[in-house]
């Protein structure tokens, strides 16, 4: 095992405190941008502990060294107050130099300041990860970041500290075995070995935590909606992907239908699973694919040109694509087609008929059913670069939410037209790019719902 030089912490003000002064009251806090901040302690002793947070920091053992029992709840109280807004780090130091600080990451973080109960093994939080950070500016260094959907704190880590940080994936140590663990320890970025996690945390896999505290604005330093953060940066994405449609085979016009109520064709919807001996026919998805896909109106706006469908879509975005991957159906080769709703056209995309058997097996193996395949499996892609142009922080989200939408309206005209239906949990991505030739970063499959004539 290594050996790991002397290393402590400390806590102090970020750097947009300015200052903090002695009043008459007790204290006042000048925040860059912010106005200042009045702090009354009872205990002048507590007044005099909050002023040693200013740079270069203190140590909690000298903070609270100087504060009597009773004076130590109120300098928590207001320990606790100044994390509220966000306006405390924690640092680590290493022979005088700092190799890591902590960053809290929302009004509802705080550390815990309690000596720990017991000396047990520590480890890596499952949920926790290490990132390359870019740097903001020409004069600050990429860095490593430790985060994790466990905690709303994130550690700054240099060279050193990220390597010793990462050893303990591997190699669990004691709490006090080191300063940087004894802090990781305090703001839940590791965990226990030997202690059995919380039933609640069980099903928690770790990318759906850390998605869920990203996309969910639980991270308050992170900025997230429409924020256009790509403008200046790389052109817009169009709204409407340019296809040749030289080869593009049109659909028959959408059939004349007496629709149902709305309230009977949701009682009416099933996931339908097994199929008739005859197969769909273009005329079924000619008329399933207009009501639900088909492009309606488009408007050039600066910044970003918007398009309509039937379905609704956030910020008028519209990312998704249709993919039709056809098995058997009246009317149409097997084979992958794109959608294209302007022209209310299908044009061949590819794909080799092993490809097409992965997919429609997937697709049935999602549904129960590994040995049988859907006649049709329609496929939704995202231009995920579309709709990251302007929203930040929940894009992904957006889409996901956006696939939800279409699902629901796919199943309800396909309920009212009497074709069996059926979305997807599992679809198998990385054969539709091989089929499809899509480049993964520009366009990717995100959803599944399979298709074909009802029995």
């Amino acid at each position: 095992m290594q050996t790991i030089a002397k290393t402590s912490w400390v806590l102090r003000f970020v750097s947009d405190v300015v200052s903090c002064e002695a009043t008459q009251g007790g204290l006042a806090i000048d925040v860059k941008g912010w106005r200042s901040l009045p702090l009354q302690p009872n205990d002048p002793a507590v007044a005099n502990a909050l002023q040693k947070l200013q740079a270069p920091g203190v140590s909690l053992e000298d903070l609270t060294g100087g504060v009597g029992e009773q004076g130590q709840s109120e300098l928590f109280f207001y320990l606790n107050r100044l994390e509220r807004i966000r306006v405390l780090e924690w640092a680590v130091l290493e022979q005088g130099q700092e190799i890591a600080t902590l960053e809290s990451l929302s009004a509802t973080f705080h550390l815990d300041y309690t000596a720990p109960a017991e000396v047990t093994p520590l480890s890596l939080s499952r949920f926790a990860l290490i990132r390359r950070a870019p740097s903001e500016g020409e004069d600050t260094p990429d860095h490593a970041v430790l985060e994790s959907g466990a905690s709303r704190a994130r550690m700054i880590l240099t060279a050193p500290a990220a390597e010793r940080v990462a050893d303990l994936a591997v190699n669990p140590q004691a709490q006090g075995a080191d300063a940087i663990i004894d802090l990781l320890a305090r703001a839940g970025l590791v965990e226990s070995v030997t202690a059995e996690e919380p039933e609640e945390r069980m099903p928690w896999e770790f990318h759906d935590r850390l998605f869920h505290e990203i996309t969910r604005g639980l991270h308050e330093t992170e900025a997230i909606g429409g924020t256009y953060r790509m403008k200046g940066v790389i052109p817009s994405p169009p709204a409407v992907v340019p296809v040749s449609t030289e080869q593009g085979i049109a659909l028959p016009s959408p059939g004349r239908h007496e629709s149902l109520p709305l309230d009977q064709v949701l009682a009416k919807r099933r996931s339908i699973r097994s199929y008739a001996d005859e197969p769909i026919d273009t005329q079924q998805l000619s008329d399933l694919l207009y009501r639900v896909a088909r492009t309606t109106g488009s408007v050039d706006m600066d910044p970003q040109d918007i398009i309509s469908r039937p379905y609704p879509s956030g910020g008028s975005l519209h990312e998704l694509q249709f993919y039709l991957a056809v098995w058997h159906c009246k009317g149409l080769e097997r084979g992958i087609y794109r959608y294209v709703g302007e022209s209310h056209q299908l044009v061949p995309v590819g794909g080799s008929e092993a490809q097409m058997a992965k997919l429609l097996g997937r697709s049935g193996a999602a549904m129960g059913q590994p040995e049988a395949k859907p006649q049709v499996l329609l496929i939704l892609t995202t231009r995920h670069p579309r709709m990251a142009w302007k929203y930040q922080g929940m894009a992904y989200r957006a889409t996901l939410m956006n696939v939800g939408v279409v699902f629901q309206t796919l199943y309800l005209v396909a309920t009212d037209l009497g074709i069996a239906a059926c979305a997807n949990g599992a679809g198998d991505g990385r054969v539709f790019e091989e089929a499809s030739g899509l480049n993964s970063w520009e366009e990717s499959a995100i959803g599944e719902f399979a298709l074909g004539r009802a029995a």
